[in-house]
């Protein structure tokens, strides 16, 4: 998986928060999952060209909060014949890297 990243968001979800990791794709888009919600999403590559949007915490959590005006959308990514497994990693990588809060 090339240099996903994987964040909490503190955001009190569940127990371990709100753990998000994302990744950009072959075609310039933004893939991303909250494994705590289980939700999956997918910012456009004509969006994060527009919006000028970078793969990081800030800009990834922006547009999953702003959808109406990111473009984003959440649902299955059908960007390649293996979004599932995709997705799949994406979501190991989350639990993975992104920190637990603390209790």
């Amino acid at each position: 998986m090339a240099n996903p990243i994987a964040f909490n968001t503190g955001r009190l979800y569940t127990s371990a928060g709100q753990r998000i990791a994302a990744k950009l794709t072959a075609d310039g888009g933004i893939l991303f999952v909250d494994v705590d919600r289980m939700i999956d999403g997918y910012i456009p590559a004509d969006k994060v060209r527009e919006l000028q949007l970078t793969l990081s915490h800030r800009d990834v959590l922006w547009a999953y909060d702003h959808h109406d005006r990111s473009g984003c959308y959440n649902g299955r990514y059908k960007g390649s014949v293996n979004s599932q497994e995709e997705i799949a990693a994406l979501r190991r990588y989350a639990g993975e890297h992104a920190p637990a809060l603390a209790r």
